[in-house]
């Protein structure tokens, strides 16, 4: 379970080191409008931002239920499940 806590500090870390770089470059005030250009390093901010904002809550969560697992696969009446098993 530790693994798991130390994972989600470094994915919140992460999150909020990209968010100061993206308010880095708007108060730098080079940013102006959404930048249309796929090469304009602010987009490539934004984007890394967005992308760990959307994708980090659900490493987290997969993290948490394979540790969650891993620990009740000696009981079986307590194995968390998605897809029952047949029988």
């Amino acid at each position: 379970m530790t693994t798991a806590i130390v994972c989600t500090a470094l994915l919140g870390l992460l999150r909020f080191i990209l968010g100061m770089n993206v308010s880095r470059g708007r108060g730098s005030g080079a940013a102006g409008d959404y930048p249309n250009d796929l090469a304009d390093p602010f987009l490539k901010r934004i984007r890394a931002h967005a992308n760990t904002a959307e994708f980090a809550p659900m490493t987290v969560i997969r993290e948490f239920y394979s540790r969650i697992r891993e620990f009740s696969s000696n009981n079986r009446d307590t194995e968390l499940r998605f897809f029952p098993r047949a029988k």
